[in-house]
């Protein structure tokens, strides 16, 4: 015969159990089993490669000739492409409907830049000494600037927001037997018109930024010892030289420039050219990155688009490329570019096709 006490007793002691381990179960962290480091397939063209990373997804493609430079406005809900397909063009896009809003062609463009209240895009070349201003709606051009203390055939156009003015770096081309470049920067301001030349220097140049603060300008690059010059912008006045760098730019929200230099990022303190930190590269990466505005993370350029943590360099995303596609490291080839607002990723990159090149654009969407 059972014993009925022993019996309710086990039953007890089996009960409790159970209503411990639904207990446990309860108040478990949720999801815990994905905390390890996994690899998750986002779309067919783009891999996750870290668990808190972010998923961008491909928007659109545009197939166009070879791209000069990219430009976004400063709302982000737009953004142009200067291309160059038997002849300079610009074509302008709607972030929303992914729809192109106007093409301007033979604009002799070289490169591209929204003012800072977004109303114009600024257009420089370097076969004519003008430049010029279009509306962003229709693509007309509503002024031209020409001066000879100004504009002669500027390459490279920076928008101040802080004192609405334009930077630009022209470069005269010399000729002859030890002929080196001269770079002349000047200053226009939107509002008054007027121009400053601020800075002449012979060389050339591969790294033409300012920092977020609009105070300080890093130039230079391709010289006799490819330095850069850290520029104070508000004492007009050199603070220090970088030597031996590939390309740069300067991190969202700090006073650090990062420069490529022997397959590294290097970060440097702008203020004394100290050097901070360093990031190992692949020996395939490109010299050409693009910081997220928040200064979280970068995009460069390898046999992939990788997005990379800046802090500890990690890789939290990346975008493959076609097998035929050719990447371009020069400072004038803008193929990696965030959006102001950090939500999209604008790329460009060369494919060749039997002998025939053209470019791809792609909008991808980094976060909602």
């Amino acid at each position: 015969m059972v014993n009925t006490r022993s019996f309710l007793e086990k039953i007890c002691s089996s009960v409790s159990v159970i209503l411990t381990l639904i207990l446990l179960a309860a108040c478990a962290p949720p999801n815990s089993k994905m905390n390890a480091t996994e690899v998750v397939s986002l779309s067919p063209t783009i891999q996750d490669i870290h668990h808190n990373s972010i998923t961008p997804s491909l928007l659109a493609e545009w197939t166009m000739g070879e791209v000069k430079d990219m430009a976004w406005s400063p709302d982000s809900r737009m953004f142009a492409v200067n291309y160059y397909l038997q002849g300079n063009n610009i074509q302008a896009f709607d972030v929303k409907s992914l729809n192109r809003m106007w093409t301007s062609e033979n604009s002799l463009a070289m490169d591209l830049v929204f003012t800072p209240d977004g109303k114009l895009i600024a257009e420089s070349n370097s076969f004519v000494g003008v430049l010029y201003l279009r509306s962003v709606g229709q693509g007309d051009v509503v002024r031209q600037i020409k001066s000879e203390n100004c504009v002669r055939s500027g390459q490279a156009i920076i928008a101040n927001p802080r004192e609405n003015t334009l930077l630009i770096a022209d470069t005269n081309e010399l000729s002859g037997l030890n002929a080196t470049n001269i770079v002349i920067i000047s200053q226009w301001n939107l509002g008054t018109g007027q121009c400053n030349n601020l800075i002449q220097y012979t060389g050339g140049f591969n790294v033409f930024d300012l920092n977020s603060g609009n105070t300080l300008l890093a130039y230079g690059g391709e010289g006799k010892d490819d330095s850069v010059v850290i520029w104070d912008m508000e004492k007009q006045a050199e603070i220090c030289r970088i030597k031996k760098i590939d390309f740069g730019r300067f991190v969202p929200g700090q006073n650090t420039l990062a420069v490529t230099r022997d397959q590294k990022i290097v970060f440097i303190d702008a203020s004394s050219c100290q050097e901070l930190r360093e990031l190992n590269l692949t020996p395939t990466s490109v010299n050409y990155f693009s910081f997220s505005p928040d200064g979280r993370w970068f995009a460069i350029a390898s046999e992939s688009i990788q997005i990379m943590e800046t802090s500890t360099g990690k890789t939290i995303a990346q975008v493959p490329l076609p097998e035929n596609s050719v990447l371009s490291s020069s400072m004038l080839f803008d193929g990696i570019v965030f959006s102001p607002d950090g939500r999209f990723l604008l790329l460009a990159f060369s494919t060749a096709t039997n002998g025939i090149i053209s470019s791809k654009v792609q909008l991808w969407q980094v976060q909602q």
